[in-house]
């Protein structure tokens, strides 16, 4: 998938109409999520990535142990999000889960699927590609 493609897919997925605030969404969300992740699973997502994607998964600082990692909740992830775009919290998770699904695309569901399941059970309600807790019969 090619930078701009992702954009204009991400752009779909937000009815936005600004291409720069796009990028720069795709930029914070993928920057915030690469906080969250050991250095392999970074490389492991930027691989089939172009360049002007990959760089954002590699902007946290790099981390000899996976212990090392900062494991926000899934509350912080958006407050991160949301202060770094200047977005409201609604739009704020809109934005993570548009980039998100999109990413899932390019990369393969498998790929982010099998992250899923390293990461913790909060972030299900923000991240499309984990599966959401079973809430149990409604009445």
């Amino acid at each position: 998938m090619t930078y701009d493609t992702f954009l204009d897919a991400v752009q779909e997925h937000l009815d936005v109409d600004d291409p720069d605030e796009v990028s720069a969404l795709v930029t914070v969300v993928l920057e915030t999520f690469s906080e969250i992740l050991y250095r392999t699973e970074r490389d492991m997502l930027s691989a089939p990535l172009p360049k002007k994607l990959a760089h954002p998964l590699h902007a946290a600082g790099p981390e000899h142990t996976r212990e090392q990692v900062e494991r926000l909740n899934a509350s912080a992830f958006l407050d991160r999000v949301q202060a770094r775009a200047d977005l409201s919290r609604e739009d704020a998770q809109t934005a993570t889960a548009a980039v998100l699904s999109v990413l899932q695309e390019a990369v393969g569901e498998a790929a982010l699927s099998d992250l899923g399941h390293s990461l913790p059970a909060g972030y299900a309600e923000i991240f499309p590609f984990m599966p959401r807790p079973d809430t149990g019969p409604t009445e």
